[in-house]
């Protein structure tokens, strides 16, 4: 019923800030519910009515690679590792279109669609497209990213956090 909602106000034509927002986020919120309840296709419709219905608005980036992200999760889920993989570069195009956030933000949303495709790739102990060599590009970039976060912020300990994690992954590969 949320969706069909969205879906109405979606229609309406003319959106104030909040109600985009309130759109992209019911849209988020059901199509990630649905992967938690492995609905898949079901996941992907939704997620897909988050892209497609909302193009009309200029959704955030953030909006837009969160719902690529569910059809990413979803897909491989599905054993669709390739659907995965176009779906997760879908998320990262949208996270790369330029917006007036700081370097830290940029990177703070850049590090998990890294990460993610990095597993799509080539994940030592899970499913993958058995590509280690692509995904161990993507590590080292992540790892990078959040290094320099940690040098300029010895403090920062998500980016800490986010090394550690990076560097194993990597070194498992």
């Amino acid at each position: 019923r949320a969706v069909e909602g969205m879906e109405a106000l979606v229609r309406r034509g003319v959106h104030t800030d909040s109600e985009k927002n309130c759109a992209c986020d019911v849209y988020s919120n059901v199509a990630a519910g649905y992967v938690n309840l492995h609905h898949y296709d079901d996941a992907i419709r939704t997620a897909r009515r988050m892209v497609d219905g909302t193009a009309s608005f200029d959704v955030t980036p953030k909006s837009a690679g969160f719902a690529w992200t569910v059809i990413a999760n979803a897909r491989r889920s599905q054993g669709d590792l390739q659907g995965a993989l176009d779906a997760i570069r879908a998320a990262r195009q949208a996270a790369e279109r330029p917006t007036k956030a700081d370097e830290t933000k940029r990177m703070f949303d850049r590090y998990p669609l890294l990460l993610r495709e990095a597993f799509i790739l080539g994940e030592d102990r899970g499913v993958s497209l058995d590509r280690p060599a692509e995904a161990a590009v993507l590590l080292r970039e992540a790892f990078e990213m959040h290094e320099a976060g940690v040098r300029r912020d010895p403090n920062d300990f998500t980016s800490r956090t986010r090394v550690g994690t990076t560097g194993r992954e990597l070194g498992d590969i």
